[in-house]
C-alpha cells in the first residue's frame, strides 16, 4: 500500500470517527450539547450500518462512507505536490443527508513533513449556510475546531467516539464494502 493511499485511508478513518458522534439530535447531551459541531452536523442524519468504499485512481483517490439510510461522506484527494519540504495532498470533503441534501462541504489539505513522514496534518475548511468551520487534526489524534464565531474547541478521536451515544451516533468505524 502506497504512502499516499495510507494517508487517504487514515484521514478518512478520522473523518468517519468524527461524523457519527456529532450528528445533531434534539436530545444531544453532554459536552457536544453546546458545541458548534452540533450545528455543523444538524442535517447529517447518518443511521444504520456504515460501509466504506475505496476507489484509488491514478493520481487521485476517493473514499465514500455510506449509511443504511442513504447518508454519505465523500472524501476525494488529488495527486501529491511538494511545497516547502512537505508533501501536500489537496482534495474535497462533502456530506449528504439521507435525502441527498448537501450538509457541509469544502476543501481538505493533508500535509506530510518530508523529514518526518509519520507526521501529517489534515486541515478541513467546511461551510454550511454561509458559515465556515476549520477542523485541523494530526497524527496525535487531536481535532482543533475553529467555530464560525472564532471559538476554538478541542477533541480527541477517542472522545468523539465516546460522545457518540450522547448524540444518537453509534461511535464505531465503517466496514469495507460497496456504496450504492
Amino acid at each position: 500500500m502506497s504512502l499516499h493511499h495510507r494517508i487517504v485511508m487514515l484521514t478518512f478513518a478520522a473523518a468517519v470517527s468524527l461524523v457519527p458522534p456529532v450528528h445533531a439530535k434534539s436530545a444531544c447531551r453532554g459536552p457536544l450539547k453546546k458545541s458548534c459541531l452540533r450545528t455543523l452536523y444538524a442535517c447529517f442524519n447518518a443511521k444504520g450500518t456504515c460501509t466504506t468504499e475505496e476507489q484509488p485512481g491514478v493520481g487521485s483517490s476517493t473514499a465514500t462512507g455510506c449509511w443504511t439510510n442513504g447518508a454519505k461522506l465523500i472524501f476525494q484527494l488529488g495527486a501529491a505536490t511538494q511545497v516547502d519540504g512537505a508533501r501536500v495532498l489537496d482534495g474535497q470533503v462533502r456530506t449528504t443527508s439521507s435525502k441527498g441534501k448537501t450538509c457541509f462541504s469544502g476543501p481538505v489539505e493533508i500535509s506530510t513533513d518530508e523529514t518526518a513522514p509519520f507526521i501529517s496534518t489534515t486541515t478541513w475548511t467546511v461551510s454550511r449556510k454561509k458559515k465556515t468551520w476549520k477542523l485541523v487534526t494530526d497524527t496525535t489524534g487531536i481535532f482543533d475546531v475553529t467555530c464560525p464565531n472564532g471559538k476554538v474547541e478541542m477533541y480527541t478521536v477517542e472522545e468523539l467516539g465516546t460522545l457518540a451515544t450522547q448524540c444518537g451516533g453509534t461511535g464505531h468505524e465503517c466496514s469495507p464494502g460497496t456504496c450504492p
